[in-house]
């Protein structure tokens, strides 16, 4: 006859589960080995405890027989059971088994079942786990319209989810929205249930999307709070991605003295061995720091170490950008022969990343200009007028015909460099009103 503990033990294994997977604050796993092998008995609460993980009733791992076979196995209870068997298997990493029985249980009645919206919740948390984020999105969403509006708990983890999968699909503005309801629904819970890392992993996620839409005054703002917030608990999350972000707001805000130091202090924090694209990005911004308060050799210096790291991981993409930033730090220096040779290097070598194609391009335009060599330079704004319309990238567009206003200018041709300035002027107030709106 088969004991309660080669019951529990059959019905884990079935499911994938270890015995640290059926643990918890008040059930160790060592419990859990003496159970199975039957060397002492466990209580009601434990047995409550383990048959809630494992999808069943206390009356199963007992062995007792059901009174009526016929009775409708999927009630509230039952319903319950299987969500909290899923959660053990998430917790797990188990998310087909997961899935397969939620979808199981959404199948029932047409899906007329108790506790949809937190199935439908549990679901969109599986696909965010398994980077399938448009299927999250829609998942969420369909559970949010389905949870009482009264629970915050199950409310604050749909959009703090929501969050970062809108996130990870550059749609920054709705993530946003979707963190800055998750960050009230937090500070509105009671004390004992506020979570000081999860609040960090909130503003993080925040202040990262606010910078990429260049809301740098409001990131700005958001990168405070989690810094004053890490000084006041000892709890740290992300520090130095924090302060790198202070930087790059500090960059575009124009206040570079502070976005050196921020810098600084990111590049102190974070570890290059596991963190080494974001210590790529702290360099480069540190160049550019470094450029526009015109210290040209420290920023040449800093590049090359940002350069050489990049070119250490063959990663492709921070290497053009890294060879650009040396070209223009060059270029302000009137190093016109190192700015000509690091921009030649990036165009070879960007086949494939027009975007910094173009870039390039157009700074090997400056440098021929600034040498008073228009037909080559002509030649290279032409080329990187063409890609910039090609990738809807307006701002430099508008530089082009800026610059292509000004030699045309130079050469007395007021008309047409009059019409190009005109074009470029439209541009910018084009974006202008994009911004704006």
């Amino acid at each position: 006859m088969e004991t309660i503990g080669q019951r529990i033990k059959n019905r884990r294994k079935g499911l994938g589960l270890t015995q640290g997977d059926l643990s918890d604050q008040n059930l160790s796993r060592g419990m859990i080995s003496l159970i199975e092998r039957d060397q002492t008995t466990p209580s009601i609460r434990t047995l409550e405890i383990i048959a809630s993980k494992l999808g069943v009733t206390v009356s199963d791992l007992l062995g007792e027989a059901k009174k009526n076979e016929d009775t409708n196995i999927f009630n509230t209870k039952d319903v319950q059971r299987i969500i909290s068997m899923c959660k053990a298997l998430i917790n797990a990493k188990k998310y087909d088994d997961a899935e397969t029985s939620l979808n199981e249980l959404l199948s029932l009645s047409q899906g007329n079942i108790p506790y949809k919206g937190t199935i439908l919740k549990l679901l969109g948390s599986i696909y965010f786990d398994k980077n399938d984020y448009k299927k999250a999105i829609n998942t969420l969403s369909d559970a949010q319209l389905l949870i009482t509006p009264f629970d915050l708990e199950e409310h604050f983890e749909i959009y703090y989810q929501l969050s970062m999968c809108y996130r990870y699909l550059d749609n920054y503005y709705l993530a946003i929205e979707s963190g800055l309801y998750a960050s009230i629904l937090l500070r509105s819970k009671n004390n004992d249930k506020y979570d000081t890392l999860l609040h960090l992993k909130i503003l993080y996620n925040l202040a990262h999307c606010q910078c990429r839409v260049e809301q740098f005054k409001q990131g700005l703002v958001t990168i405070e709070e989690a810094i004053e917030l890490m000084n006041n608990t000892d709890v740290y999350y992300s520090e130095g991605s924090f302060y790198m972000l202070k930087g790059l707001a500090k960059l575009y805000l124009r206040d570079f003295k502070d976005g050196i130091q921020a810098t600084k202090r990111a590049l102190k924090i974070l570890n290059q061995s596991k963190e080494p694209e974001k210590v790529i990005g702290c360099l480069t911004n540190m160049g550019i720091l470094l450029r526009v308060v015109e210290e040209y050799e420290e920023s040449i210096n800093v590049l090359k170490k940002s350069l050489a790291l990049s070119l250490d991981l063959h990663k492709d993409w921070y290497i053009i950008n890294n060879l650009f930033e040396l070209t223009i730090t060059n270029y302000t220096a009137e190093k016109y022969s190192a700015a000509e040779d690091y921009a030649q290097r990036g165009i070879l070598k960007a086949s494939s990343y027009t975007s910094l194609k173009a870039k390039l391009l157009f700074a090997m335009f400056l440098i021929k200009s600034s040498q008073n060599l228009y037909g080559e330079a002509l030649t290279y704004i032409n080329q990187s007028e063409s890609l910039f319309i090609e990738n809807g990238d307006m701002n430099f567009l508008a530089k082009c015909y800026s610059e292509k206003a000004r030699i045309l200018s130079e050469q007395n041709l007021i008309n047409d460099a009059n019409k190009l300035l005109r074009k470029s002027n439209d541009l910018l107030l084009s974006q202008h009103s994009i911004i704006l709106i």
